[in-house]
């Protein structure tokens, strides 16, 4: 059982750590961002994605590639840095 200290700790890391992801994922272009969304987030496809967007699987698969290599980076530093 925590006590409200500990609590309140883990509430402070959380926030924390979810202030480096948003500012992660706004390193991301506005189409990188939105791929990334309806991948993870929507639960969609590469091919339901190409669909959505009306660009091609391998279009799809770049962005996803490049977004997660920006979002790796950026994580990395900011718990390391």
């Amino acid at each position: 059982m925590m006590n409200e200290e500990q609590l309140m700790i883990l509430g402070e890391i959380e926030e924390e750590q979810n202030e480096h992801v948003r500012q992660a994922l706004l390193r991301l272009s506005e189409r990188q961002r939105e791929v990334v969304f309806l991948k993870f987030y929507g639960g969609l496809s590469n091919e339901e994605i190409s669909q959505v967007l009306g660009v091609n699987r391998q279009s799809v698969y770049n962005y996803i590639y490049r977004a997660i290599t920006i979002l790796q980076e950026t994580l990395s530093h900011s718990y390391t840095g």
